[in-house]
């Protein structure tokens, strides 16, 4: 049992860094790929966040649950 938990902490210490890099490498692509969304859509998120019911266009469909269709 002892060799099987050195064995894990092993593997789990070199696994991390290659996960890691791996995720910042994953989140470059995907940056450029499209088009740095999260940077170009910073205000419309803001403002959708923020904005009133009095503002908002009736429709059957709150955020929430638009989100859940857009999902399935």
């Amino acid at each position: 049992m002892e060799t099987f938990h050195g064995y894990v902490n092993s593997v789990n210490g070199v696994t991390s860094y290659i996960l890691v890099a791996l995720l910042i490498g994953v989140g470059i692509y995907l940056t450029f790929r499209s088009n740095f969304v999260q940077f170009r859509m910073f205000p419309e998120m803001f403002r959708a966040v923020t904005e009133t019911k009095s503002k908002k266009v009736k429709s059957q469909h709150s955020r929430h649950s638009a989100s859940v269709l857009l999902l399935e």
